[in-house]
């Protein structure tokens, strides 16, 4: 009688409606980067970079904190997910998924950015690729004049082709990011993104500058007169007409 009547209490509930559960198993770290991304807006990014299946998986996960995504990492890495924020964000960052799927989504950024900053330098400059931080010398093939109007006789002048020794060396810039903890108890995700994003911007502007202010060291006088791309007097002060004379002899 009493296990009757306990299925009939049990019967006469009131059903809870249906909770999507995310499903963690096999997330993998694309997967948990996707989530960093559109955590933080960038939903977009994350289907241009990994995909719309893994942007979509990692939009599933359901995260919207930072504490939330050292939850996702836990339960990833099949890990129990203590109670408390200290507790969820000290385990999370015991894993190698955190560090990881924070470091590749700030990445994405990072290249976002630097792809979408102002590299002028493109237009003119030649990119090699070079094996060591020796320096190198580069042979650069160097025409000796324009080509010469055809004639009616449809002969073509001979010209020639000389090369140049150009030294190269190869170095290398960087910076640190960081998360702080108290940014993490903050939940201040929108600081490392933007931080994030500045760096991407800060690396395309120093080598925009770099290349300029080789040129305008002008090493080996390459700015020079007898080479007709350097003006000098009055005629060279900044203006509407001395701009466009400066074009016309570039």
């Amino acid at each position: 009688v009493t296990r009757t009547e306990l299925e009939v209490i049990r019967a006469e509930r009131p059903k809870a409606p249906n909770a999507i559960i995310p499903d963690h198993k096999g997330a993998t770290g694309d997967v948990l980067a996707a989530a960093c991304l559109s955590c933080w807006g960038h939903g977009d990014l994350a289907a241009k970079t990994y995909g719309e299946r893994v942007a979509q998986r990692g939009e599933d996960l359901r995260c919207r904190s930072l504490v939330d995504l050292a939850a996702s990492c836990l339960a990833a890495e099949g890990r129990p997910i203590p109670r408390g924020t200290s507790s969820v964000i000290q385990a999370g960052f015991s894993t190698m998924s955190l560090p990881v799927a924070l470091g590749s989504s700030a990445e994405k950024l990072m290249l976002a950015a630097y792809a979408d900053s102002p590299q002028s330098w493109r237009l003119f400059a030649k990119i090699v690729s070079v094996s060591n931080f020796r320096s190198k010398s580069l042979l650069r093939p160097t025409f000796l004049r324009a080509a010469d109007p055809v004639g009616r006789t449809g002969l073509l002048t001979h010209t020639s082709v000389t090369e140049e020794v150009v030294s190269i060396k190869a170095e290398t810039y960087g910076q640190v990011l960081s998360v702080s903890r108290q940014d993490i108890y903050d939940d201040d995700a929108g600081v490392f993104v933007e931080a994030a994003i500045q760096l991407g911007k800060n690396c395309g502007r120093a080598l925009n500058d770099l290349i300029w202010r080789i040129v305008l060291l002008n090493d080996g006088d390459f700015f020079h007169g007898d080479n007709g791309n350097y003006m000098s007097g009055g005629t060279s002060a900044l203006g509407v007409e001395s701009l466009a004379a400066a074009i016309a002899a570039m």
